[in-house]
């Protein structure tokens, strides 16, 4: 990502291990679904595999070929992972409050593009309070494929009028990296390594990303 001449006017961010700090909460609701329904599944699930894709996909990818059943495990899963919201188990990442809040100062309109449902990202973000820093979102519910397919960041932008140019995608995970990218999209990967090959640039934190934001506002200004 060039910082001098970048057009930058939107910022779409990924939420889980993003702007929250869900991922073992993710990989416990998911072992304890499959170990009191599928539990034979339990010996090839490694959740660092399915990291950013929606809950129906990661049950399809493990086996689950039934409709009917893979609907069950998804709605099972997730309940569980509300119910460890709404007990105060989510936490933002560090630093994602202070990049909301420079983001809105600074005259950036933001996103929210995620694999998880409707649902459950609307109770995160009550139990996170960082809804008055999102215009818009985009879940899983409102796609027929999730990430790594392009379709969440392609929905965003038509959804809401964004040009491919002046939109920067945040995530922490190869499927959504690869989401992005495939969307046309620039991509900065944060906290996880393992997505910095498939990134424009990476990042070991939010605290990091902001100040090069910073800096490329900065030089916007200047020029």
């Amino acid at each position: 990502m060039k910082c001098a001449d970048t057009a930058l006017r939107h910022l779409l961010f990924d939420f889980d291990g993003t702007l929250v700090d869900s991922d073992a909460l993710h990989e416990a609701c998911f072992r304890s679904t499959l170990s009191e329904f599928e539990p034979e599944l339990l010996s090839g699930f490694v959740y660092s595999r399915y990291k950013g894709m929606v809950t129906r996909s990661v049950f399809a990818t493990l086996g689950i070929g039934s409709e009917e059943r893979n609907q069950f495990l998804t709605t099972e899963k997730q309940l569980r992972y509300r119910n460890e919201v709404a007990a105060g188990r989510l936490q933002l990442v560090p630093g994602a409050m202070d990049i909301l809040v420079w983001g809105q100062t600074n005259g950036m309109r933001q996103f929210i593009v995620t694999g998880g449902s409707g649902r459950a990202l609307h109770d995160a973000m009550e139990a996170t309070r960082i809804g008055g820093f999102i215009e818009g979102s985009v879940t899983g519910d409102d796609v027929k494929r999730g990430k790594p397919a392009p379709d969440s960041y392609l929905e965003c932008m038509r959804r809401f009028g964004l040009a491919a140019g002046e939109c920067l995608a945040i995530e922490d995970a190869l499927a959504g990296a690869r989401a992005a990218r495939s969307a046309g999209l620039r991509v900065v990967g944060i906290r996880d390594a393992e997505v910095a090959g498939a990134c424009d640039m990476w990042f070991a934190g939010l605290p990091e990303l902001q100040s090069e934001l910073s800096r490329i506002v900065l030089l916007g200004l200047r020029g």
